[in-house]
């Protein structure tokens, strides 16, 4: 029992010391555990400490950049004493800096909320976010963006929550949780009305394609912007700030969606921001969501995409903004920088460049055999065409052609489309004999198809009609005029903008087939038609005035066409400003009616002018520059200013062969009148070889009977004519005149006027019988279509009255002489250059004749004319001034020999004819023979038949 006791004891004890032991290791445990505790406290203390410490040192350098700024502002206010508006006031460009890496030492942060509205307004414009930033945001509120919020709901529902205890900008948060941020390389230009989440896809996509994604940070606005603040900014303050954060970062990227009608291209805030990345030669990116990424490349495999469609969106007038103010004041902000015309233009042009190359993807994907019959095909050709990218556009649209001629048929609609796009084309590089089969297939094409008067049938018409008369063939282009002009009338009415455009068209017709009194009634209808439909100042209607004036000119009603050449010019000065294409054409139309009339100086001010506006804009190269300079050397060679003259033809032929090749017709225009300035001042040498060029390429490109070609003829014949080749010059003149009585009939007008070269030529070799016939000829015609009174008339009378004085015919030669004096006195005044060759010639007539007084008078008059026209240095006004000094003293010294008449008649005597001087005499001047018209040389619209430019 005792035994059993003992045991019992030792079994309890052995518990016990198990229990203190288990009691002991807890405690230990629990002093471990309070040693750590107590170390993490005191941590917790020093980090505390140091945080309050760091509040400090923001604290004071809060006051030190107070102070700073405003000590700088005070000095600014006393250097400049200025109170300019606020869109005028641009914040400090930030210097150029490299990309960023991970910011090692973050900067002690500033709170905004103790700043001014300029003090804090520079800092969210300095830094954007990286792409793994985005992501997390992505991440991190996924079940709420997966709702389909848009950007303002986000910024409304989750950024301003999160960052309204600080008040500062969502990426000034992330910088103080020490988060990367750096400098913004990539300014994201996006719609807030649509879905967030579709905005942060498409800007991820970019960085897939980034070499270096890493170094990229995103400004995005939702983020970078103090969304506390965002409301207080004016309009001006905006875009001021946002136009010098572009310029800075240098990238844009838009996103856009919808694809088939993208809402960025509405919003007047972006558009804005386009036109300031290209104003700043920066990147311009474009970006589609995945998703309208994917549904664009099916739209243009299938053939349903417009690539026009978002043309038509971007108008800056009209854009959307959330505040209507907002819309105002950037339309204000663009208007130095060419208005919201200029923004249509550059950001037009992007979205164009940027559907080439998403249109190029999707035809490169597309089977081949499907290529050529795709709706794609053509409708990138057609954009290229219209980015003047000629030389592919050429191609897709022939491979077009080509292929649907072998798949559907030559008479498939699908054929008409691709040759009438091809034919367009191929016109407007100047190729106009390889145009008019496609525009004819085009034609017939329609009509078989959909019918005589279905509009694809009219447009069809019309590009036939107008590539005829361009091709020199009047008589079969007026038919197809008639024909439109009657459908159009059926269709739409007398006054719809179709009828009265073919209306316009046919005038012009008309006008050059010289059938001016058929075309004035047109032009008046279409003149009435536009005033009463758009009002007197729209461009259509003023350009109607300018056509009404040109056909008043050429039925020589110059006091009633001049009033409409002013009205036209003011009309455009006020509507399209002073420095408008269509302005600067308006300026040179006046300027060569005033030559016309005889008022050189006033047109050479006016040439000048247009001529130095258009050195500025569009610049020196173009193509509108270059028909202003070469209208200023025509009006110089005119002069006599051969010396000025001859550098300009050449800038011109330089500036046509580089812009638009050796062979189109503007370049062979300029070559042909290079060499009549050459002529002029005796270097034909090297005028023949470049009469040859013109005369090759517009045979080559234009055909044997096109007017340019025959005026060429005309022009290479007057050269062998001055080197003494008259049997070769006669046998041109007689070839160009053939062509154009077999074209155009005896009494057109250009008819008429190789008619009088050929003249020239037959009386240099002598053959008077045959140059009095055919000279009789053109003066009859002239007066038949012109009336007595026109210049062109009395032209033909004087150069009648040349060739029959030569003949010794003197009588009926004065009283022709004494004819065209008086109609030019009556018709162009005493002071114009014809008037003064008029009064040359009866005077030369007179002085052969021994009646010296009535020469002098005669010489007297030429020489003011001269004088006026020319200057008092020029060689014709000296000589007229020499001739009439020596008349007087001729008829002074008669009438003292009238004294000894008795002495004179007793001695056998005989009276010498006097030697004719300079200036000779001066009969028809070669008419165009140049064949481009200063209107036609003009880069706007033709505005009808001016003066010649050369020979």
């Amino acid at each position: 029992m005792e035994s059993y006791d003992l045991q019992q004891v030792n079994q309890d004890l052995t518990s016990e010391l198990q229990q203190l032991r288990a009691s002991q290791q807890e405690s230990r445990d629990l002093q471990r555990v309070n040693q750590e505790l107590t170390s993490e406290l005191q941590q917790l203390r020093a980090s505390q400490k140091e945080s309050r410490d760091l509040q400090q040192v923001n604290q004071d350098l809060i006051t030190e950049l107070q102070q700073l700024r405003a000590s700088q502002e005070e000095s600014k206010e006393s250097a400049h004493c200025t109170n300019e508006p606020e869109m005028e006031r641009k914040p400090e460009q930030p210097e150029c800096q490299e990309k960023s890496v991970d910011l090692e030492i973050p900067p002690p942060h500033v709170d905004e909320s103790l700043l001014g509205e300029e003090q804090r307004a520079a800092l969210p414009f300095t830094t954007g976010m990286p792409f793994t930033a985005l992501r997390d945001f992505l991440a991190e509120h996924a079940s709420r963006l997966a709702q389909g919020l848009t950007t303002a709901e986000v910024c409304d529902s989750l950024v301003r929550p999160v960052t309204a205890a600080s008040g500062c900008s969502y990426l000034e948060l992330l910088h103080r949780r020490g988060d990367r941020v750096g400098p913004a390389s990539l300014f994201v230009s996006h719609a807030w009305q649509r879905p967030f989440v579709e905005t942060a896809e498409a800007v991820l996509m970019l960085q897939q394609t980034e070499p270096r994604p890493e170094e990229v940070f995103l400004w995005i606005d939702l983020f970078s912007v103090n969304q506390h603040a965002s409301a207080d900014r004016s309009p001006g303050w905006w875009g001021t700030t946002l136009a010098e954060a572009i310029c800075g970062i240098g990238r844009t990227v838009v996103v856009l969606a919808p694809f088939h009608e993208p809402v960025q291209l509405r919003r007047a805030w972006c558009l804005y921001e386009m036109f300031r990345t290209a104003q700043a030669q920066g990147t311009l990116q474009l970006q589609l969501p995945p998703a309208e990424e994917a549904a664009l490349a099916e739209a243009l495999r299938g053939g349903s995409f417009d690539f026009t469609a978002w043309e038509l969106l971007v108008d800056m007038k009209h854009a959307e903004t959330s505040d209507p103010t907002d819309r105002t004041g950037i339309v204000e902000a663009v208007q130095g920088s060419g208005g919201v015309e200029e923004v249509r233009k550059v950001v037009v042009a992007a979205v164009r460049c940027w559907l080439v190359n998403r249109g190029r993807l999707a035809l490169a994907a597309m089977p081949c055999q499907e290529r050529s019959s795709s709706a794609l095909i053509v409708r990138l050709g057609s954009l290229l065409r219209d980015l003047g990218d000629l030389d592919p556009a050429e191609a897709l649209l022939r491979e077009a052609l080509e292929g649907r001629h072998a798949r559907l048929g030559h008479h498939h609609p699908g054929c008409a489309e691709a040759a009438a796009l091809l034919g367009a084309l191929l016109r407007a590089r100047g190729r106009l004999c390889e145009a008019e089969p496609l525009c004819r297939e085009a034609l017939e094409g329609r009509r078989t198809k959909l019918g005589a008067d279905h509009p694809e049938t009219l447009l069809a018409l019309d590009a036939l009609g107008s590539l005829l008369a361009e091709l020199g063939k009047p008589a079969e282009a007026e038919p197809l005029y008639r024909e439109a002009l009657g459908a159009r009338r059926r269709e739409g009415g007398a006054e719809h903008a179709d009828t009265l455009q073919v209306v316009s068209s046919l005038a012009g017709l008309l006008r050059d087939q010289g059938k001016v009194e058929e075309a004035e009634p047109l032009c008046r209808e279409t003149l009435d038609g536009w005033r009463h439909k758009l009002g007197s100042q729209h461009p259509q209607t003023l350009q109607a005035i300018s056509s009404l004036a040109i056909t008043l000119r050429d039925q020589g009603k110059l006091d009633e066409a001049e009033p409409l050449y002013h009205e036209a010019l003011e009309g455009r000065r006020a509507r399209l400003g002073a420095d408008h294409p269509d302005t600067l054409s308006s300026i040179d139309a006046l300027a060569g009616f005033l030559k016309a009339r005889g008022r050189v100086s006033q047109a050479e001010g006016l040439y000048r002018e247009a001529l130095r506006k258009s050195r500025v804009e569009p610049g020196p190269g173009h193509l509108n520059t270059l028909a202003h300079v070469n209208n200023l050397a025509n009006l110089l060679m005119v002069e006599g200013k051969l010396g000025e003259a001859e550098p300009l033809f050449r800038e011109a032929l330089d500036g046509y062969r580089q812009m638009v090749g050796g062979q189109h017709r503007d370049a062979l225009m300029s070559c042909n009148n290079l060499a009549n300035v050459l002529c002029g001042r005796g270097e034909l040498r090297e005028a023949e070889p470049l009469y040859r060029e013109a005369l090759g390429g517009y045979r080559a490109l234009l055909g044997e009977d096109h007017p340019h070609t025959l005026a060429c003829i005309s022009n290479f014949a007057g050269l062998l004519d001055d080197q003494g080749k008259h049997e070769e010059a006669e046998a041109l003149y007689r070839e160009a005149l053939e062509c154009r009585r077999a074209k155009l009939g005896d009494g057109h007008l250009d008819t008429l006027h190789a008619t009088h070269n050929l003249v020239i030529v037959l009386k240099k070799q002598g053959k008077m019988s045959e140059a009095e016939t055919q000279s009789r000829a053109v003066l009859e015609g002239y007066r038949a279509k012109l009336g007595t009174d026109h210049p062109d008339t009395l032209a033909a009378i004087n150069a009648l009255a040349v060739l029959l004085r030569h003949q010794g015919k003197l009588e009926e030669a004065e009283c022709l002489y004494r004819e065209a004096l008086a109609g030019y006195r009556v018709k162009l005044g005493e002071k114009h250059h014809s008037t003064g060759n008029s009064a040359n010639n009866l005077a030369n007539l007179l002085k052969a004749a021994g009646r010296c007084a009535e020469a002098a008078a005669m010489y007297d008059l030429a020489a003011a004319a001269f004088g006026e026209t020319y200057g008092g240095a020029h060689a014709k006004t000296l000589e007229s001034q020499a001739q009439a000094a020596q008349m007087h003293r001729l008829a002074k010294a008669d009438e003292e020999a009238e004294q000894q008449v008795q002495v004179a008649v007793a001695e056998e005597h005989t009276v010498a004819e006097f030697a004719e001087e300079q200036p000779a005499e001066m009969g028809v001047k070669d008419r165009a023979d140049t064949f481009v018209t200063e209107e036609q040389a003009k880069p706007v619209s033709a505005e009808g038949p001016g003066s010649s430019l050369g020979r």
